[in-house]
């Protein structure tokens, strides 16, 4: 009876060293991965002067598509990804992140596009103002007026004044 008592213990012992070392495996893949994806994103928005929230998105998409198809043992043997590929398959799952990172990439990209978009129609808008009534109209009054899509809450609306300054 003690014997068994004492297996189990041991046992005990040596799977929570184990779960520790795969937390801080983990924890050190995800700090690195995010460490990555902010450098990325920061090198993307000073070079190309797009929106960091929108570069962001993108950037994230792509690497979510990026550790679906490479299949880091962090990524893919994490409990929930293992939940999913045990109900659904690997492959679904395999799909499944695939598009959840499209979707994502795409709505970072889309909103940039429809940012600079609505940028070039105010700039052509302001060349072709004729006095200084028709250019306060236009930065004041004009601009994109409805809905961008995001994954975090953004302004929907901007008029040109704020596409023109506040927008990198």
């Amino acid at each position: 009876m003690i014997e068994d008592a004492t297996a189990v213990n041991y046992e005990s012992v040596w799977k929570a060293q184990i779960n520790v070392r795969l937390l801080l495996l983990t924890s050190g893949a995800i700090a690195l991965t995010l460490g990555l994806v902010y450098v990325v994103v920061q090198q993307a928005v000073r070079l190309l002067h797009v929106g960091w929230v929108e570069s962001f998105e993108a950037v994230l998409g792509m690497y979510i598509i990026l550790v679906t198809w490479r299949r880091p043992a962090w990524f893919w043997n994490d409990l929930k990804a293992s939940w999913f590929r045990d109900v659904i398959g690997d492959t679904a799952t395999t799909a499944l992140c695939t598009i959840v990172g499209l979707v994502i990439a795409g709505l970072g990209a889309g909103r940039q596009w429809q940012l600079h978009a609505a940028r070039q129609r105010c700039e052509q808008a302001l060349s072709a103002a004729t006095d200084s009534h028709a250019r306060f109209e236009i930065l004041y009054y004009q601009g994109v007026d409805g809905l961008l899509p995001a994954l975090v809450r953004l302004p929907s609306s901007f008029t040109c004044e704020q596409l023109r300054h506040s927008i990198p």
